[in-house]
């Protein structure tokens, strides 16, 4: 947590706040109540109250199955707000923009947010697919390219921690529902390095994502993707789109890590 050296608050729930949410913010995974109180040294009393009204504010969500915490709807929404005029979104825009222009097809950003993705760019493509998907909402990670592009960044354990008492939701006839299998999915996307799905988040479409990287850290920032209609994704075509990404998250890493 980003505490400054040699601040000391005025107000002790303030610093329990913003330890609080910094600590939700930093987790890949969703927290328990003690490992949360352990980890702050907060009393439990207050750490209760503090939570049950972030809970109820919508800036923290609790499994009812674990119990467990993550971000809620309410920080997303607020975060995203306070970079939608940021640098980092003009150039995903950007590069977005320029690979449509390009391919002729629908291009997503996004960024893992528990089990789920959360869209933070879109350059469409006039297209007959039925694509929902908008800057600020979210869809299941287990479910989409960009998802499993950004789940592969973790280790085994860190995805079982993740969907721990959570059953994979079945959004299409085709999606993959078996946490092993899962797993076992992004052993590959690995190996590849890209991620594919044939019609498991949206019929009749096939989607293709590679994670854009931190060039000092080496750590993914977020995710861009491909859309396409699967009848359209012959492996020259894939071959095609794949080196399109790759090129893009190459430019947008080089950006966001300072380097131009």
């Amino acid at each position: 947590m980003n505490e400054p050296n040699n601040y000391r608050f005025i107000v002790k729930s303030t610093e329990n706040t913003i330890k609080l949410i910094e600590m939700i913010c930093a987790s890949t995974v969703p927290l328990s109540f003690t490992e949360i109180k352990d980890a702050l040294n907060i009393p439990k009393s207050s750490l209760s109250n503090l939570m049950d009204d972030m809970e109820g504010y919508g800036y923290l969500t609790r499994n009812p199955s674990t119990l467990r915490y993550s971000k809620g709807i309410k920080l997303i929404e607020n975060s995203m707000l306070c970079v939608k005029n940021s640098d980092i979104l003009s150039d995903i825009a950007l590069e977005l923009d320029l690979v449509c222009n390009q391919i002729k097809e629908t291009f997503h950003a996004g960024v893992l947010d528990g089990t789920n993705v959360v869209y933070i760019g879109k350059s469409s493509y006039r297209s007959t697919l039925s694509l929902t998907s908008r800057s600020g909402l979210c869809a299941p990670a287990h479910s989409t390219a960009m998802g499993r592009a950004l789940l592969a960044q973790k280790t085994d354990d860190e995805v079982r921690a993740i969907y721990e008492g959570i059953t994979l939701e079945r959004v299409t006839p085709y999606t993959l529902t078996d946490l092993e299998l899962l797993i076992k999915e992004l052993h590959k996307v690995r190996e590849q390095g890209y991620s594919k799905e044939v019609q498991q988040s949206c019929m009749n479409a096939s989607c293709l994502s590679v994670p854009v990287y931190r060039m000092d850290t080496e750590e993914s920032m977020f995710a861009i993707s491909v859309t396409v209609s699967s009848t359209k994704l012959t492996p020259e075509y894939e071959e095609q789109l794949i080196e399109t990404l790759h090129a893009c998250a190459k430019r947008l890493s080089i950006r966001e890590s300072g380097n131009v």
